[in-house]
C-alpha cells in the first residue's frame, strides 16, 4: 500500500487537481482530469489512468487501474475526505532576476523559521525544466519544509523565463546560476548564514564552474552529478541502459564505439567518411538500439561542439565543501563510473567533502517499483519511493556544513 493525497478544486470553472506522494518526496504535482459524468471522472498521474467513481452517500471516491504490460499489478483506489493539505512551512514569493541581456522568473522558499537559515539556488537538471516540473519543484518543497530556503527558477526559454531555450549549453545554464547566486547576495532582507548550491543531473557540471567563479557559494551539493566529461556521460548512459535491456553485448560495444569515433570525428575531419559508413550500417540493422546513436544533423552537431566539456579540472579546483550522491542502479550517471573520479577529483581539491552511494537508487532518486518475493511464498509489490536516507543526508550535511 502506498498513501497518495489529492486534492480536488474548481479553477474557471474547470475541474482541477494536484497530488502529492510522501513515499516519493513528491508534493503538489498537477493531476490530468477527464471527466466522463456526473459521479465518475479519470485520472492520468504516476500510476496511469485510473477511473474513478464518487459515492455522495459517504464522500468516498472508489477506482481500479489495469494491469500494465510491464508486469505492474492492477492497483485499487480508496479516496477518502480529509480536509487538509499538505502543511507548507515556507512562505514564497515570486522574483525576477537579470542573467546578462535575459530576464529570469523564480520562487524564493523561506522557512518559517526563527533566526538564520542556509540557503540554496536549485539548479536543474537537463530537459525544459521550469519550477512547475514536479520533481524539481518537489526538491525544493522538502528542503523549505525542513528549514532550508530555496531560490528555483524557469530555465531560460521556459515558464516565465526570457531567452531561448534551444541550443542552450551548460555553459549558458552556468551563467544562469551564477545570476541567480548573485541576485541572492543583493536579498539584505532575507535572513540566510550562508549561500549555497544543488544542482541535480546535468545540474551537477553546472555547479563546480559558478563555485570557482564566485565566493558567494559556501557549498555545493552535486545530485547524481557526472564526474566525467559530456561526451563520455553519453557512452555510459549507452552502454548501461542497453545491457539493463538485455541488448547483446557485441551490439552495445559496437554502438559505443560508433558514438566515440563520433566524438572524435568532430574535432577530426578525417574520420566523418567512416563514421558515416558505420551510422549508416548500423540503422540500417533495425534493431531499436539504432536511435540511440548521437544525432548527426547540423543543429546537433553544433550543440556537441559548444558542450564539449569535462569537469576534471572545476572538480579539482573547488575551494567549498561539497555532497556527491549518487546511486548503484543510475545508468545515466553510473556510479561505478563516477564515484571513483569524484573522490579522485575532490581529493586533489584539497575540501572537506563526502560522497554517498545510495543503493538501488536510480537516476530520479528513487527505488524502481518491483515484486518481492515472500519467504512463506508469494511476492508483494513494493512500490516507487524516494531512497531511503536521501533527503536526510542532504538536510543534515547542510545544516552542518
Amino acid at each position: 500500500m502506498q498513501i497518495v493525497k489529492f486534492d480536488f478544486f474548481e479553477d474557471h470553472n474547470q475541474f482541477k487537481g494536484t497530488y502529492t506522494i510522501p513515499a516519493q518526496n513528491l508534493f503538489e504535482s498537477s493531476l490530468l482530469i477527464d471527466s466522463i459524468g456526473d459521479t465518475s471522472f479519470i485520472i492520468d498521474f504516476d500510476y496511469g489512468p485510473i477511473k474513478l467513481n464518487y459515492s455522495d452517500y459517504n464522500s468516498e471516491i472508489l477506482g481500479q487501474s489495469k494491469s500494465s504490460k510491464d508486469g505492474k499489478p492492477e492497483m485499487k483506489m480508496h479516496i477518502r475526505k480529509i480536509g487538509e493539505r499538505e502543511i507548507r512551512l515556507f512562505t514564497e514569493e515570486e522574483i525576477n532576476f537579470k542573467s546578462g541581456a535575459i530576464q529570469l522568473a523564480g520562487t524564493i522558499f523561506k522557512p518559517k523559521t526563527d533566526g538564520k537559515f542556509p540557503i540554496i539556488v536549485l539548479v536543474h537538471g537537463s530537459g525544459p525544466n521550469e519550477r512547475k516540473t514536479s520533481d524539481y519543484f518537489s526538491q525544493a518543497f522538502k528542503l523549505a519544509n525542513n528549514g532550508i530556503g530555496v531560490l528555483f527558477y524557469d530555465k531560460r526559454g521556459t515558464g516565465s523565463s526570457g531567452g531561448s531555450f534551444k541550443n542552450t549549453t551548460i555553459f549558458d545554464y552556468a551563467e544562469d546560476a551564477n545570476a541567480a547566486v548573485e541576485y541572492l547576495t543583493t536579498r539584505k532582507d532575507i535572513p540566510y548564514s550562508k549561500i549555497g548550491m544543488m544542482g541535480t543531473s546535468e545540474g551537477g557540471w553546472v555547479l563546480p564552474m559558478v563555485a570557482n567563479k564566485t565566493r558567494s557559494v559556501s557549498f555545493i551539493v552535486l545530485n547524481v552529478g557526472p564526474a566525467v566529461s559530456v561526451y563520455q556521460q553519453n557512452l555510459d548512459f549507452n552502454k548501461y541502459y542497453m545491457k539493463d535491456k538485455g541488448v547483446p553485448s557485441a551490439s552495445i560495444d559496437s554502438l559505443v564505439n560508433i558514438s566515440d569515433l563520433f566524438f572524435k570525428s568532430l574535432y577530426d575531419t578525417t574520420l566523418n567518411k567512416k563514421v558515416g559508413t558505420l551510422f549508416y550500417k548500423f540503422e540500417h540493422d533495425k534493431k531499436w538500439w539504432g536511435n540511440f546513436l548521437p544525432a548527426r544533423d547540423s543543429a546537433n552537431i553544433i550543440w556537441w561542439k559548444a558542450s564539449n566539456y569535462d569537469p576534471k579540472e572545476n572538480l579539482s579546483k573547488l575551494k567549498c565543501p561539497t555532497l556527491s550522491l549518487l546511486g548503484t542502479s543510475d545508468e545515466f550517471v553510473p556510479a561505478q563510473e563516477n564515484e571513483g573520479l569524484m573522490r579522485k577529483y575532490l581529493t586533489q581539491a584539497g575540501i572537506s567533502f563526502k560522497i554517498k552511494v545510495f543503493e538501488n537508487m536510480e537516476h530520479s532518486s528513487e527505488i524502481d517499483d518491483h515484486w518481492i518475493n515472500k519467504t512463506s511464498g508469494g511476492k508483494i509489490w513494493s512500490w516507487r519511493r524516494t531512497a531511503p536516507e536521501f533527503y536526510e543526508t542532504i538536510i543534515e550535511w547542510i545544516k552542518a556544513n
